[in-house]
């Protein structure tokens, strides 16, 4: 689907470039050459490849859909999708959303196939020091 409307409308290939080039300067990688690979050479089985992809082709199915006129009136999304939806809806910047699936994506390297999600309730006190804990982690900084 990504490819056939890469080739078929210049505003979904416009935000798919857009996105492509700032994940680019996090992860050293081409999206839209990764998309463009054939099935024995992708790595988008892989996590780290995959949710970059999947979140660039939402939000560049959204734009598309604006080029045409349509113009939602709530965005929601589950999972990754919330990150996408979250761009789409102007709650986050584009840059803000390709850092967050890009950090996302790297963890989720890091686990998969090692267990299962889990929701955890967690005191405002707690939180904080799980934020403190997690502010070590490197990040992808935009210039």
């Amino acid at each position: 689907m990504g490819s056939g409307a890469y080739t078929r409308y210049a505003v979904f290939r416009e935000a798919l470039e857009q996105s492509s080039g700032l994940f680019a300067a996090c992860a050293g990688w081409s999206l839209v050459d990764e998309l463009g690979k054939g099935e024995s050479e992708s790595r988008l089985h892989n996590t780290d490849f995959a949710q970059p992809a999947i979140f660039a082709v939402q939000v560049a199915l959204a734009a598309l859909w604006r080029s045409w006129g349509i113009v939602l009136d709530v965005v929601v999304g589950h999972s990754l999708g919330e990150v996408a939806a979250a761009v789409s809806a102007g709650a986050l910047s584009l840059e803000d959303g390709v850092g967050v699936v890009f950090e996302r994506s790297r963890l989720m390297k890091t686990v998969a196939g090692k267990g299962m999600t889990a929701v955890v309730g967690l005191p405002l006190d707690r939180a904080a020091e799980a934020r403190i804990i997690a502010s070590s982690v490197p990040s992808c900084a935009f210039p």
